[in-house]
C-alpha cells in the first residue's frame, strides 16, 4: 500500500524541463522534419511548438488524453 499526503503526487506525470516525454518526442521529430524542409526556420518551428506544448500542458497535464478521446469511436457507434 502507498501512503502520501498529497494525493497530487500520486497522479503526477513526469515532467522534462517542464513538458512530458511525449511532448519532447513530438518536438524532436518535428524538428527533424522540418530541417530538411525549412533548413534555417526549423529552430523557429522548435521553439514555437516548444511555446505551444507549455501552454498546453500547463493548462491540462491531460491534454493528449482529451485530444485522443475525441478521436476515438464510442462502443455504441458502428460504421458500414
Amino acid at each position: 500500500m502507498i501512503t502520501t499526503t498529497c494525493i497530487a503526487e500520486l497522479t503526477k506525470k513526469t515532467k522534462i524541463k517542464g513538458l512530458t516525454p511525449k511532448s519532447w518526442f513530438i518536438i524532436i521529430i518535428a524538428g527533424f522534419i522540418s530541417w530538411f524542409i525549412l533548413f534555417f526556420y526549423s529552430l523557429a518551428v522548435v521553439v514555437i511548438l516548444y511555446a505551444i506544448f507549455s501552454i498546453l500542458e500547463f493548462l491540462d497535464e491531460d491534454i493528449y488524453e482529451i485530444i485522443g478521446s475525441k478521436f476515438k469511436i464510442s462502443a455504441n457507434k458502428f460504421y458500414a
